[in-house]
This record gives C-alpha cells, sequence and structure tokens, in this order.
C-alpha cells in the first residue's frame, strides 16, 4: 500500500479477504466493541494483519479505529473493549503464533498512547504473552515497575473489575485528552501491581520498588488538580482511603506514607483560609480526626504533640485584612511552584528592593530583628513599593507578637510617631498595625498604619500589650476536621486561631542545627555574633548571607538518583549526621541541587562551605518534607546586622574583540569520564536546538578531571536545569557547573566572524556525535578524524599550506609508531583522500572563509584542534596523531588530483 493510500482501500482489502463488504467490514469492527460475538472476527483480521504486514495495513487500521473511537458516540463503549478482548482471548484464542502476532501488534498501538493504544496495553498486558514479546513489553513509553524483575511471571495488570471503573472514570469525562487518559492508566497500574505475585511474597526489593512506584503516583500534581476541585474534597479523600485499602499486600507504614504524600498535596492547593498551614502540620494522621472534637495533646502526631508546651494563641478570629494578606502571599507562592523550581524573588529582584531597605538601619546591640516583605501586587513588588512588615526570629513572624520590641530597635523619631498615635488607637477601641517602610535608599525609613489589620495587639505608654492574647497548653485545646480545615478551640468552645508560622518540628530541628554546625566548621560563613548552639529553637533559620544581609529562603527538592547498593550505608550515616538529603547551593551563577546521599554530593558541599563565593544552602524545609518534585514554596525575610559591609562597585570593562558575551546563551559544564561523557552527548542530542550555530559542546581535562562543556542558544527542553542534572548523573556524571559563555572570537577570525565559526562547531559536534553513535572503532574514528581535520585544513589555507601546517604540528616521536601502522592501510587513505567533504562543511568553511580573509595558520589550526578535541578527547598526543593523519590524507589528494586528471 502506497504511503499516501486511504485507509478505505486497505479496509476493502482486509474485507475482500474475508469475503466481506467495505459496509461489513465497518459495522463488524463497530459490532465489536459493542457485541463479544462479533469480536473474534475483527481480532482474527488483526492477527492476520499482523502476520502477513506487520507494517502499513496495521497502522491504516489503527488510524482508523482511532478515528472511529474518537466519535462520541462510540466513547461510552471504551470500557467494556478490554472485557471483550480478555473473554475471547481467555476463552478461544489457543494458537501461541496467532496470540505472539496480535501481541506485537497492540504493543505497538500502545506505543502511541492514543486511545486505541490504551485499550490495546490494557488487553495485552493481560494476556499469557509468549515470552519472547517480554522484551516489547519492557521497552513501552508507559514504565512497568517489577516487569524487570518479574519476566519469568505474565499476569501483570488489573482484574476485569478494575477495567470497568476506569471505563466509568473515562465515560464520565465529557473532553478526556489523550495526556489525562494515560495518567489515569498509569494510576490504575501502580495501584495493581500487587497481582504480580499473587501466589507468593515479595522479596524485599520488589516491595520496595512498588512502594516507589505507588508513592511517586499518588503524588502526581496532575492527579492533584483532576480530584481538588472546589467542593471536591471529600472525592480527594476518598481516592486516598481507597488507594489505601486497595493495597492489601502492603505493610502499614507504606499504607500510612501513601496517605501522609496524598494529603501533602492537598495542603499545597489554593490557600482560602489559614487552615492550609494547619493542614500541613497534620496531614500524617488525617484519617484519625474526624467531625468530633478531638484532645490536641492525644494526638499521636509528634508535629503536634511535641511542640513546645504552652502555646500561644489569639481567641479571636482572623480579621478580612488576615485573609487578602494570606491569598495575596499564596499568589506568590503558588507563582514559584509554577516556575518549575525557581526561587520567587530572584537576585535580580532583590537587588531592587531589598538593598535599600538593608542600608543604614540602626538595630540594637545582640538582636536580630526581622522582617516580612509584603506589597499589594507584584508590579508594586518589583518596583520597590514594598512593605517591611516587623518580626522577630525569636517569634512567629508575626507583627503583632514582636512589634514592641522592634521598636526599640528604631530612632526616637520613630518612637515619638508610635507614641504619638497612642490617643488614636484607644479612641477607635481597635488596634493600628504599623508597617516599617522604606521607599528610596536615600530616603530615611517611615511608618505606615493600617487600622484594620491585626486586632489582637495594642499598645499604650509605648509598650505593648496584648490585651486578648493567653498562653494555652495542649490539653486544653480541642481540634476537629471540617470541610474549610481544622478548627481549634478551648474546652470550654472558645474558638482559637494558632500562629505557629513555620515552627519546625522538635524531631526536626537538631538535624538541621547538626548541619549548619557542621557547615559552620567547614568554614561557612554566616552572620557575627550568631549563637548557632541555638539554632534548633529558632522558627526561622538563616540559609544565605548576600550583601550584608541575611536571608531565610525554605525550599524542597526530592529526588535525585544514587546507588542503590550504598543507599543503606548513607542513609545511615545521613540520619546519625541530621544532614537532610536534598541541599541546594548557590554560587554565583551557578544553582545546583545535590543529593547528598551522594558521595560527590556531600564532598561538593563541603567544598563550596569553604569558598568565598559559596554564598547560599538551601536545605529541606521540615514542613515540605514530602512535597513532590513540582512543590517550591520559597519564603525571603531578611534579617538585618548592626553593621553592614558596603557592597564592592562592580568594575564595568567595556566588551573587547576577545570577550564579547552571548547572553542567550546557556552554557553548562559537565564533569565525567570520557565513556560517560560520550554516552550523556549522544543522549542529549534530541533534545538540542535544530538550527546550524544553535549548539556545540568542547570537551577538556583539568588535571585528573575530564570535563565537557555543553552550549545551546535559545530554547531547549534542557533549559530547566533540573533536567540537565537529572540526565547528567542518569548518565554518569559527577558534576555539573552553569557558567557564563565568553567565546574567544581571536582564536577563529574574529567578532565579525563569530556566527560563521558558531556554524561550522554545529556540524563538527553533531558530526562527532553521529560518529559516536554509530559505534565506530578507536582506529577508525581516528582516520575520520583526520579526514576532517584534512578537509578544514584544505578549505581554510589550500593544500600545499595545509600539509606544511600538519609538518610543523605533529612532530612528535610518540606518534610514529601508530602513523606506520595506519598508513599500512593504504586504500582506506586513498579512498578518503579521493572522496570530496562533505558540501555542507564546504559551504560552511567557505562562508567562514570570506568572512575572514585575513585568516592564517593559527585560525585554521584553531579549527582543527577543536575538530580533534571533540572526537578524541585530549588524551596526550592524539592530536599529533590527527594532525599527522590529516598531513597524508592531504598528500593523498594531491597525488589523486593529477592521476585523475590524466
Amino acid at each position: 500500500m502506497t504511503p499516501g493510500a486511504a485507509p478505505e482501500a486497505s479496509l476493502a482489502g482486509m474485507a475482500r479477504r474475508l469475503g466481506l463488504g467495505a459496509l461489513e467490514l465497518e459495522s463488524l469492527v463497530h459490532g465489536a466493541l459493542r457485541l463479544p460475538a462479533l469480536a473474534p472476527g475483527l481480532l482474527a483480521e488483526l492477527q492476520a494483519l499482523a502476520r502477513d504486514d506487520p507494517g502499513q495495513e496495521a497502522a491504516a487500521l489503527h488510524t482508523w479505529l482511532e478515528e472511529q473511537l474518537q466519535r462520541p458516540e462510540l466513547r461510552p463503549l471504551i470500557a467494556t473493549a478490554s472485557p471483550q478482548l480478555l473473554q475471547y482471548w481467555e476463552g478461544g484464542g489457543k494458537d501461541d503464533a496467532a496470540r505472539g502476532a496480535l501481541l506485537r501488534y497492540l504493543l505497538r498501538a500502545a506505543s502511541r498512547c492514543t486511545p486505541v493504544g490504551l485499550l490495546a496495553w490494557a488487553a495485552a498486558a493481560r494476556f499469557d504473552a509468549p515470552e519472547g514479546c517480554w522484551p516489547d513489553l519492557r521497552a513501552l513509553p508507559i514504565r512497568v515497575a517489577g516487569l524487570q524483575a518479574n519476566t519469568g511471571h505474565r499476569r501483570v495488570l488489573a482484574s476485569e473489575r478494575v477495567l470497568a471503573r476506569r471505563g466509568n472514570r473515562i465515560v464520565a469525562a465529557e473532553a478526556h485528552s489523550q495526556e489525562e487518559a494515560l495518567l489515569d492508566f498509569r494510576e490504575e497500574l501502580w495501584r495493581e501491581l500487587r497481582g504480580i505475585h499473587p501466589d507468593r511474597g515479595r522479596s524485599p526489593v520488589q516491595e520496595q520498588l512498588v512502594r516507589v512506584r505507588l508513592l511517586d503516583t499518588v503524588a502526581q500534581p496532575e492527579l492533584t488538580e483532576r480530584f481538588l476541585k472546589p467542593g471536591e474534597v471529600d472525592s480527594f479523600q476518598g481516592v486516598t482511603a481507597a488507594v489505601v485499602a486497595e493495597t492489601v499486600p502492603l505493610p502499614a507504614s507504606v499504607r500510612r506514607a501513601i496517605a501522609h504524600r496524598a494529603l501533602a498535596l492537598l495542603s499545597c492547593q489554593s490557600l482560602p483560609d489559614s487552615a492550609r498551614r494547619l493542614r500541613t502540620y497534620h496531614r500524617l494522621f488525617r484519617d484519625r480526626f474526624t467531625d468530633e472534637w478531638v484532645c490536641a495533646a492525644e494526638l499521636a502526631d509528634p508535629l503536634i504533640s511535641g511542640l513546645p508546651a504552652p502555646w500561644e494563641a489569639d481567641l479571636e478570629p482572623p480579621s478580612p485584612a488576615d485573609e487578602a494578606r494570606a491569598r495575596w502571599l499564596a499568589t506568590v507562592y503558588h507563582r514559584g511552584m509554577a516556575a518549575g523550581g525557581r526561587a520567587v524573588l530572584e537576585d535580580d529582584e532583590l537587588s531592587r528592593f531589598a538593598a535599600p531597605a538593608a542600608r543604614e538601619v540602626p538595630v540594637a546591640d545582640g538582636f536580630e530583628a526581622g522582617c516580612l516583605l509584603v506589597a499589594s501586587s507584584q508590579a508594586d513588588l518589583e518596583r520597590g513599593a514594598f512593605t517591611l512588615v516587623p518580626g522577630s526570629l525569636h517569634g512567629s513572624g508575626a507583627p503583632h507578637r514582636s512589634l514592641g520590641r522592634f521598636l526599640g530597635c528604631l530612632p526616637q523619631t520613630f518612637r515619638d510617631e508610635v507614641l504619638g498615635h497612642q490617643r488614636t488607637w484607644e479612641g477607635e477601641r481597635g488596634a493600628l498595625h504599623a508597617e516599617v517602610v522604606w521607599t528610596r535608599a536615600d530616603s530615611p525609613p517611615s511608618l505606615r498604619w493600617a487600622a484594620h489589620a491585626w486586632s489582637s495587639e495594642v499598645i499604650c505608654n509605648g509598650a505593648p500589650r496584648m490585651a486578648s492574647r493567653r498562653r494555652v497548653l495542649p490539653e486544653d485545646v480541642m481540634v476537629r476536621a471540617a470541610p474549610e480545615g481544622f478548627v481549634f478551640a478551648l474546652r470550654d468552645g472558645t474558638p482559637l486561631v494558632l500562629h505557629q508560622g513555620h515552627m519546625l518540628a522538635p524531631r526536626a530541628s537538631p538535624r538541621v542545627a547538626r548541619l549548619l554546625l557542621e557547615l559552620a566548621m567547614e568554614g561557612a560563613r554566616h552572620p557575627g555574633g550568631f549563637d548557632w548552639r541555638e539554632l534548633g529553637n529558632l522558627p526561622r533559620l538563616p540559609r544565605l548571607t548576600w550583601r550584608g544581609q541575611i536571608l531565610c529562603l525554605a525550599r524542597w527538592r526530592p529526588g535525585g538518583p544514587y546507588s542503590r547498593e550504598r543507599a543503606g550505608a548513607l542513609r545511615d550515616w545521613r540520619e546519625a549526621n541530621g544532614v537532610p538529603r536534598v541541599v541546594c547551593l548557590v554560587e554565583n551563577e551557578r544553582r545546583l541541587p545535590i543529593d547528598l546521599e551522594s558521595h560527590w554530593g556531600r564532598t561538593e558541599l563541603l567544598r563550596a562551605s569553604r569558598s568565598a563565593a559559596a554564598s547560599c544552602y538551601l536545605e529541606e524545609a521540615p514542613w515540605l518534607e514530602e512535597a513532590t518534585a513540582r512543590t517550591v514554596v520559597c519564603e525571603v525575610v531578611p534579617s538585618f546586622r548592626r553593621r553592614l559591609p558596603a557592597p564592592a562597585p562592580r568594575q564595568q570593562r567595556p566588551p573587547t574583540d576577545g570577550t564579547r558575551i552571548h547572553r542567550q546563551w546557556r552554557s553548562f559544564t559537565l564533569f565525567a569520564d570520557e565513556a560517560a561523557q560520550r554516552r550523556l552527548l549522544v543522549a542529549l542530542r534530541p533534545m538540542l536546538p535544530a538550527s546550524p550555530g544553535d549548539w556545540h559542546y568542547v570537551r577538556f581535562q583539568e588535571g585528573p578531571r575530564r570535563l565537557v562543556r555543553l552550549r545551546w542558544r535559545g530554547e531547549s527542553p534542557l533549559d530547566r536545569f533540573e533536567s540537565l542534572l537529572d540526565l547528567a548523573l542518569e548518565h554518569g556524571a559527577t558534576d555539573v557547573r552553569q557558567e557564563t559563555f565568553r567565546p574567544e572570537t581571536f582564536r577563529y577570525g574574529g567578532a565579525d566572524a563569530l556566527d560563521a565559526a558558531l556554524r561550522v562547531f554545529t556540524w563538527d559536534s553533531d558530526s562527532a556525535l553521529g560518529s559516536w553513535g554509530a559505534g565506530r572503532e578507536p582506529e577508525r574514528l581516528l582516520i575520520e578524524t583526520g579526514a576532517v581535520m584534512a578537509a578544514y585544513l584544505e578549505l581554510l589555507l589550500g593544500r600545499a599550506a595545509g600539509a606544511a601546517a600538519c609538518r610543523e604540528r605533529s612532530r612528535r616521536t610518540e606518534v610514529a609508531p601508530l602513523i606506520r601502522r595506519i598508513r599500512a592501510r593504504q586504500d582506506l587513505l586513498e579512498r578518503l583522500g579521493r572522496d570530496a567533504p562533505p558540501r555542507a562543511l564546504v559551504e560552511l568553511l567557505r562562508a567562514w572563509r570570506d568572512a575572514t580573509p585575513n585568516a592564517g595558520p593559527r585560525e585554521a589550526l584553531s579549527f582543527t584542534h577543536m575538530a580533534a578535541n571533540r572526537r578524541l578527547g585530549s588524551r596526550r598526543g592524539q592530536e599529533s596523531v590527527a594532525l599527522a593523519l590529516a598531513e597524508t590524507l592531504l598528500q593523498a589528494r594531491m597525488r589523486a588530483e593529477p592521476q585523475s586528471s590524466r
């Protein structure tokens, strides 16, 4: 069948072979989805197609089936297709060859991730497949956990009850995309993995694998978005309960972990009120809460029962201003989540409004005054119209708790202004909230008053008085679960609003303190006069020293590959030393999430702690320890020291011809051995830009470490640094660093010739990766490299000058035996000498030569050096070998030209 033939032609041929008309065949296909009695006829035809022509006709039938299944009247029938296929397979199909042929077709259909493919996968994975089909089964894009460890067992998927439940969900969704269908199906797949070994228990490795996959599935943000629609909290809890209840073979700890992960997602949704924070603290034991009141002291949750007693609570519900501020902060948080792992406030944003606020602020001796950045909109935030809400490192950060102590740190002018508003507060019978605002760097701070803010504190005679605050004990607090969240009250029914802020659990505080103490002993920079031993008692921890101020940033990024055989020992070390698993290191322009369960991760962290350039350590936030990879919550809280060092002025050097910086480029240095470099670059090639001149790579060696610098321009799937990090570690890289691309244009003919040189670099990089991907032998690769370098020299300098340049650079004794051995393959050299360079290379190099008419041996040898570097690396002598080969090939071409002219 020709590629452009319509599916009807293929169907007509199928009909003739079956002795049916085209309309009868169409009815047969539709009827197979409706009546089980007609299914064998369609499946027999599919078997015949898979045996006779597994390519074009089967693909045409698949396309036609897919189009038919998209019809609205046929969509409800998808739910019953899989049971019918199973009924036919288990009842009548006994021919192993026919079953294998049908399975291969269904696997090809499933690999397209279409509705037909999902049906095919649902049927094929349940079949007792022949042993030879399991490689195809494992190669599906849907990652099936456990198949590789259980290839001898052929019962993998769910029962007909599960498939029917999934079909009902698809029917209920009017606009169900293919991606959502695939996501739902993967959820069902992980849930039914317990059926891999129904007749015997799992090994510990299999148990761990199932646990990881189940947790990964429940924690998918897409699933949360589907189930967490307005008014559907009960539905989400029902799904969570179903997951926990249906995984019967799993131990209780795994079931609790699944509920833990699912409810963590619930707490990361939109923030309708202040209950989200409390829901986060109670997520581990959500099933313990009902609509009945429970004493807080009786809860098994260590995050609640272990909090320092007594608590502090407000006896009034929050005011509307509280809710408005909470909604705005939630918008800022979720903007950071949607940014795919980037901080909410980047360094450039901080420099616009944080630096003016940190200048010339008088602070009392031995006191750390904290502030919270608040603004009415993101636009106000960016132009500097923000508010610094005064807080304290020893309080929760709420201004009504620490305003009195903060006033003692301000000049007398501000204290007089506060006292001047005393009668106003008492006359209005309410509370005013003071906000300290810095508008410009060259102006003093001013006070702004809000009469409708926090209503729990009044100030009389210049001293704070907690008029409606009292200290409560956990034994006096009652809690119950409500649709709007957790509700707290005293035993007499008085409502409570708990202000816990980001209070750390006592269980988590010591390990954070030990980590920072270890960094301090290793030379990490921290503010002077700060008592590191008390970190375990602080609700906010300093994470970053930035331009003389401490910024508290909290970020969680789970995951990270690590060696399975060393996982146990590393985990024990981490628990014994209190080191969190994932930290994020910021050093100059480098942002690197590292996994402390890997040896290189811990080494890199301790190395950076001794460096003056390393300025930021982000450790895990205990209140987010079960968030997903896409969940990023960042909060910035500057804490001012008494004496702030003046920032060093930057030296503005005019751009020169040799140091022009291209800001649109991404440049990363990957540390790996030579074999890992090849695997990594070949794997990354399909993700890089396709346009010539938009990407290339260079290989180097710095001492014992080998590295490769990968650069690209424009958009690429690798623009997210986390994805590049995951790919690099997957293929054996030991480190990843982000750098600035500063091309040495003088080496390639000047700035005017840079664009042409970059196109040559792209072609050369792509050609080298093609040679690697084809699995060339080392000797063959060396000869091909010499041919490419000969083409460079021939087009840039001419044959005679190119041969002379080769001789000048290749006179080394260590390469002579290898050159003699390669020259023995005279037939191959003569053929390479007669072959013309590829047209693409000719055009690119001619463009470069036209752009740089004054190019000489320096530029030409720089290009040849780069060509050898990409293919051969930087081992000693290889460049000289390649240059010697290039001379041989140039001479062969010079000899071949007179012979061909005869």
